[in-house]
């Protein structure tokens, strides 16, 4: 094993301190954020929901039917799209169909053009950012990465135990802790 000069073996003990210091904000969030992902439904902060409800006139669905069967043609698929959008003010209309509109077909209405566009997964970036987003995994799966978040959610704050409370240290951790509320924040 090779010796080591007092000055490299400072500068490195520096070096892990200062980087770990400033990695734990990081870690914490990514490992907090990770778990309330997984549990979207369960955290009402994600988003706010107002619903208004009113009595309108029945109308008859004729209409639309018959704009889906003509276009159902012009598409060639049985289906109905999960979202139809409206770009251009009408003149372009876009049926999606699967999830996130895996196919989506564009329609011009003004220049009489149809185009499709298939998204293919690409592996194994795909299956990564599925198992992290927990799209079609399995609840053991989830179980797993929250216990795993917890496990380095507690490591990481085991520096508090190790960490000598310098003022140089403690200047790290409150900046840590002020970047991981920044990034809480912007996220």
């Amino acid at each position: 094993m090779p010796e080591f000069s007092p000055a490299a073996i400072t500068f490195a003990h520096r070096l892990h301190r200062w980087g770990g210091l400033f990695l734990a904000a990081f870690i914490l969030f990514y490992s907090l954020t990770g778990i309330m992902l997984n549990h979207r439904q369960a955290f009402s902060f994600f988003y706010q929901s107002h619903t208004f409800s009113q009595q309108i006139k029945p109308a008859d669905n004729q209409p639309v039917n018959l704009f889906l069967n003509h276009y159902k043609k012009q598409i060639k698929r049985p289906d109905i799209p999960k979202v139809i959008r409206l770009r251009d003010n009408g003149k372009k209309i876009e049926f999606l169909y699967g999830f996130h509109g895996q196919t989506t077909v564009i329609i011009d209405t003004v220049k009489g053009s149809m185009q499709t566009v298939i998204k293919e997964p690409v592996e194994p970036f795909s299956w990564l950012s599925s198992l992290h987003k927990t799209f079609k995994t399995s609840r053991l799966w989830t179980i797993i990465t929250d216990l795993l978040s917890a496990l380095l959610c507690v490591v990481t704050l085991a520096v508090l135990l190790v960490m000598r409370y310098r003022p140089l240290d403690l200047i790290m951790l409150i900046g840590g802790v002020i970047l991981c509320a920044i990034g809480g924040f912007l996220a």
